[in-house]
């Protein structure tokens, strides 16, 4: 009987000799799902335990309803009363047919002096040393019917050099700039820009003020490693809203830049970039009076926002992703604001991974006791350890 017991026990263990390993595997799959759960609802987790693509469109969407949304009653505790500033949305559509025009065939360095369609197709406008389109005229609107354009890199797309001109329907690929823009009004909507050399939109205000002018509902996408992003220099009561931007490759620069502007409203844009660590998903530059509002920015590399020499202006209700390793040494701002900035409102928004650095004074985080949401590890570094925190 010794014998036979001998050798049930070896048939045994050849069993388990096979058996452990797919059992190891399971328990360990099983464990994995458990720590991906417990950090993905704890907001001091370190980022690095956490599962990429946190967001999808299904549960962005529902994250975006939880949102607090912030009206002319909101205020901070005591007397003084802080609300956002007044800009109106400058985003419009106007209806092509309402002009009953036939189309016509873009021309390289084609000259355009009067509302205009274009018709389907795609079109080369390289064969020029002037812009691909140039808009001379004051109050000209440009609808592109399924029209693509195509041009060098040393090239501008479109030229606006009216005022109130509108531009819609549009797709741009390869020039050095997409559009440039300088006139009071203008309005460009529903565009489609690829892969510029330089910039996808430029609104130039050198030498006087761009004025009620407006970005909206376009598509901005960088699949070659360079293009600028949207830029607008001394810009005021100007709207960039509804934008998609997607840049693939390393960049320097930003996909939303505002400089030497005021009463500028951001609003409701996605901006997904794997830019360089000199990369800002939204900054702003000597910026006063504006609002950033409802964006969704992530970032591999670099910072969500930067506010340099900026103040009053209203920061609410977006949501910040800095994609990094988990290192504290490595741990990139969600937010940066420079020690020469002062009395800019921070509230409702969600911040992850990265930290608020905050280097100015007098910076707002509480509204009507609501201040913001530190996940995934997102810290709050500044003069005041409290400061990031909402405390009635």
């Amino acid at each position: 009987m010794k014998p036979q017991k001998k050798v049930r026990y070896h048939a045994i263990a050849r069993r388990w000799f096979f058996i452990a390993p797919v059992v190891s595997v399971i328990v360990i799959f099983l464990l994995y799902l458990i720590v991906t759960a417990v950090a993905a609802t704890n907001p001091q987790m370190p980022a690095w335990k956490l599962v990429n693509g946190l967001f999808n469109n299904d549960n962005y969407d529902e994250h975006l309803s939880h949102q607090r949304q912030f009206d002319d009653n909101d205020s901070v505790e005591g007397d003084e009363k802080i609300v956002p500033p007044e800009i109106d949305n400058r985003c419009e559509n106007r209806d092509p047919n309402n002009y009953n025009i036939t189309c016509v065939k873009p021309t390289p360095g084609m000259k355009i002096t009067e509302t205009t369609v274009f018709c389907p197709g795609e079109y080369d406008l390289s064969n020029t040393d002037e812009p691909g389109i140039v808009i001379e005229s004051n109050n000209i609107g440009l609808y592109c019917d399924g029209t693509i354009l195509r041009g060098r890199k040393d090239q501008a797309g479109i030229m606006l050099n009216g005022k109130n001109d509108f531009i819609t329907g549009c797709v741009l690929h390869e020039f050095q700039t997409g559009i440039i823009g300088g006139g009071n009004g203008c309005k460009i909507s529903e565009v489609k820009i690829y892969n510029p050399e330089r910039r996808f939109i430029d609104l130039e205000g050198r030498d006087h003020p761009v004025e009620k002018a407006a970005i909206c509902n376009s598509t901005f996408i960088n699949e070659i490693g360079s293009g600028y992003g949207v830029d607008c220099l001394n810009c005021v009561d100007v709207t960039i809203s509804e934008n998609r931007y997607e840049n693939q490759f390393p960049s320097v620069e930003s996909p939303i830049a505002i400089m030497n502007s005021q009463k500028v409203l951001i609003r409701n844009n996605k901006i997904v970039s794997r830019g360089g660590a000199a990369c800002n998903g939204i900054w702003l530059s000597e910026t006063s009076h504006s609002i950033v509002e409802g964006n969704h920015v992530e970032m591999y590399g670099g910072e969500g926002s930067h506010i340099y020499k900026g103040e009053n202006n209203w920061v609410t209700n977006n949501t910040y992703i800095t994609h990094y390793d988990g290192s504290p040494q490595t741990q990139p701002d969600v937010i940066e604001l420079g020690s020469e900035g002062s009395e800019n409102v921070l509230v409702g928004n969600y911040f992850y991974y990265g930290r608020v650095s905050d280097e100015g004074s007098e910076n707002v985080y509480c509204v009507d006791g609501v201040g913001n949401s530190y996940l995934a590890g997102a810290t709050y570094h500044g003069p005041d350890p409290g400061q990031g925190t909402c405390r009635k």
